[in-house]
């Protein structure tokens, strides 16, 4: 049986935004494309082909998205603040919340071990926050320091040295995860770190939303699928039985 995916409370909730804003762009490129077709010749009608372009990427994204929340629900979740991390606990290894700072092909950097979805550059301070799931994360992992070792990474054998391992403080937290900084969107992660189950059925209800859209968009029938050009029509009726309409 698989493990539960580890997630910080603002990667879970930017997922779920994310899904949300992806959608709203979509629904607005339809707009876009039925208003632009009244203007004639589809072929030369550069806010028609805009709009279009607009909705296909829309609907990729919106796809991508699916399929990471289908796997957070399918194998299981755990959402994690990033600010209980932030602890006097001693440090004896690195595990996931700990900052690691290494010696890395001639190169030192210091990365936090943090949540599955945790991979951006933060605009403040010198952490990056790394995925405990990821090639450089699983190999940190249990290493001391002084520890110096070998390890697959990105295709290429690479040679790790552990110079320090320590808890990030609030203010590194809030560098790597400026959410956190917000009332409003604190009040947002308590929620998903609290009620878990909540936050699923978040997302189960994205994705019926979802489904609902597809159903409307296919009844409304030829006249709306010509707005979104034959290369759309085609794909509707090959993805009409999984209620998918891109």
């Amino acid at each position: 049986m698989q493990e539960k995916i580890i997630v910080s409370t603002v990667s879970a909730w930017e997922l779920g935004a994310k899904f949300e804003d992806t959608r709203a762009q979509k629904n607005e490129a339809l707009r876009e494309a039925k208003i632009a077709k009244q203007d004639g010749d589809l072929s030369e009608n550069a806010p028609y082909q805009a709009a279009k372009e607009k909705f296909r990427t829309m609907g990729r994204i919106q796809r991508r998205l699916t399929k990471e929340m289908n796997e957070l629900i399918n194998r299981g979740h755990i959402i994690v603040n990033p600010l209980s991390w932030v602890t006097d606990n001693p440090v004896i290894a690195a595990e996931l919340g700990t900052v690691v700072e290494i010696e890395q092909g001639g190169e030192k950097q210091t990365v936090l071990i943090a949540g599955a979805r945790d991979h951006h550059f933060p605009s403040e301070g010198e952490i990056i926050p790394i995925p405990y799931n990821s090639p450089l994360g699983k190999a940190l992992i249990n290493h001391r320091v002084g520890d110096r070792f070998t390890s697959q990474i990105n295709g290429n054998q690479q040679t790790i040295a552990v110079l320090r391992v320590s808890r990030p403080n609030q203010i590194e937290i809030f560098n790597m995860f400026p959410a956190l900084r917000d009332p409003a969107d604190c009040r947002m992660c308590y929620c998903a770190e609290h009620d878990s189950k909540n936050y699923e059925n978040r997302i189960l209800r994205l994705k019926e939303t979802k489904k609902e859209e597809c159903h409307d968009e296919i009844n409304r029938g030829t006249d709306q699928a010509h707005s979104l050009s034959t290369d759309a029509i085609r794909k509707v009726s090959r993805q009409r039985d999984r209620h998918e309409f891109d």
